[in-house]
């Protein structure tokens, strides 16, 4: 594959990543994880369910008993109910710190898989033309920056070509971001004028 085909593509998907956002990417992931791949949060997520419907069942049952005239009872059923918010507030912790873990080390793969690659690719190409200025257009000091930092000169380096497509398709990004949202924002109509609130309009 050639290193202009390459960079594109590398540059690409770095760019739909960021303009998606790492967060969104990986509580999507962990999303996935936690449903498709039983792990040691499995157990856990089915203890706390469980646990979700005896202290549902207990407290319906404690609200059905007098704590004047069944105190004993209904003392117990306090008890039971509080150890069981206890081990599902300690279930609940326990997941977010798995939780957390597993978001961090797959922004961690991200980073590397996107950002990592480009800067690996940037200096392994680094000596690599990517295409040829034609001869005798351009003056010496604009070869001089376009092969930067090590590419022939009269060449297009690939560390110049990187940033020029990163400029690129992150332009075009943005205009089809922007045209997305001007599309999908709510469209004033006779039907609708009376329902937006006086405030937005003092917005605008």
């Amino acid at each position: 594959m050639s290193v202009l085909l390459l960079a594109f593509i590398i540059v690409l998907i770095n760019s739909l990543i960021t303009l998606i956002g790492t967060d969104t990417i990986a509580s999507y992931a962990w999303s996935a994880y936690s449903r498709c791949i039983p792990g040691s949060h499995s157990g856990k997520v089915a203890q706390f369910k469980k646990l979700q419907i005896q202290a549902l069942k207990t407290k319906t049952e404690m609200q059905g008993t007098s704590s004047q005239d069944e105190f004993a009872k209904w003392a117990k059923l306090r008890r039971r109910f509080d150890r069981e918010v206890a081990e599902m507030e300690k279930i609940t912790q326990d997941l977010s710190v798995f939780k957390a873990g597993f978001q961090a080390k797959f922004k961690t793969g991200i980073w590397a898989g996107t950002k990592g690659v480009r800067y690996f690719s940037s200096w392994w190409y680094g000596k690599q033309a990517v295409f040829y200025l034609p001869k005798g257009w351009f003056p010496y000091w604009v070869e001089y920056v376009l092969s930067f930092p090590k590419a022939p000169m009269g060449a297009v380096s690939s560390t110049i070509w990187f940033m020029a497509a990163e400029r690129a398709i992150g332009e075009v990004l943005e205009v089809i971001a922007g045209q997305v949202k001007q599309y999908s924002a709510p469209k004033v109509t006779k039907d609708n004028v009376e329902e937006i609130p006086v405030s937005a309009g003092r917005e605008l």
